[in-house]
């Protein structure tokens, strides 16, 4: 008798989603807070899984463009979508240090 395989972590916070990423199915619905009857009613809609044994995939391009179709005015017209400020790596990573030190104080979290 096969397991079924592991859930994934809760995720505390939200991901992005980047075109490049092979994503598995219990992936995709912790990063977009889906449950099995969205899945299943995207996969109707026209969204690609890749399927190989027990396990199903989604390429993040596939999943992106699947949600600029369905989730575009009029369902097929096409979505701006607004690109995201580029941050250094040194910006990022003061960043992530003045959060945690924040937190260490008691301070709010983001």
């Amino acid at each position: 008798m096969r397991s079924k395989p592991p859930a994934p972590a809760p995720c505390p916070t939200y991901q992005a989603i980047a075109p490049d990423e092979l994503l598995p199915i219990p992936v995709v619905k912790q990063r977009l807070r889906w449950g099995d009857k969205t899945v299943s009613q995207a996969q109707r809609d026209g969204l690609r899984v890749l399927r190989y044994a027990k396990w199903g995939y989604c390429l993040g391009s596939d999943l992106i463009a699947f949600l600029q179709r369905v989730g575009a005015p009029g369902n097929g017209a096409p979505v701006e979508v607004e690109e995201a400020p580029e941050v250094t790596l040194a910006e990022h990573l003061r960043s992530v240090v003045a959060e945690k030190r924040l937190a260490a104080r008691g301070g709010p979290n983001p």
